[in-house]
């Protein structure tokens, strides 16, 4: 039959199965880095973005000190990527006209007074529909328990009945 000298051979399929097995793994690999890859990208963007905004809710929100004296106004443009380091920036000043500048004042004023309203009115709406959101899930979960409720003793009764049905069963099985 078989020589007890001769070691067994492996399979032959062993080999070419942990080669494939080993190029898909590598595979996939290779399309996980990119996919992580193109997600950090687009997290950086977002992130550039996000910062991007801060700056200018800042800028604008923040009053200048000068405002009332009208002479000198700091100009600041929009920074789309973050600094790597923390440098000085020279501001430039421009010369704005004292009439010119009460008019783009009294607009600002106005702006933020409707944006202020606007926000308010927001929120108002939002707490009432929160608060109706509230009494329709209440209301939801009371008629559930109402409906738990009523067929509960049922079933209750059902059990009882099964149990004493057993125990009488048993009764007369020993009795008889």
């Amino acid at each position: 039959m078989s020589d007890p000298a001769s070691p067994p051979r492996p399979a032959t399929w062993v080999g070419p199965s942990v080669l494939l097995l080993l190029g898909l793994q590598m595979g996939l690999l290779w399309i996980q880095g990119s996919l992580l890859q193109r997600q950090h990208e687009d997290l950086l963007g977002l992130r550039e973005d996000v910062q991007a905004l801060a700056e200018s809710l800042e800028d604008s929100q923040g009053g200048w000190a000068g405002e009332a004296e009208g002479a000198l106004r700091p100009v600041q443009g929009l920074r789309t990527r973050p600094a790597r380091r923390a440098r000085a920036v020279p501001a430039a000043f421009l010369q704005v006209q004292p009439d010119e500048d009460k008019t783009a004042a009294q607009e600002q004023e106005a702006n933020r007074k409707s944006e202020r309203e606007a926000v308010a009115k927001g929120r108002e709406v939002n707490s009432k529909l929160s608060i109706a959101e509230n009494i329709r899930k209440a209301d939801e979960k009371a008629r559930l328990d109402s409906e738990n409720r009523r067929w509960r003793p049922w079933l209750w009764f059902a059990g009882g009945v099964a149990i004493l049905a057993m125990l009488l069963r048993s009764w007369l099985r020993r009795r008889g």
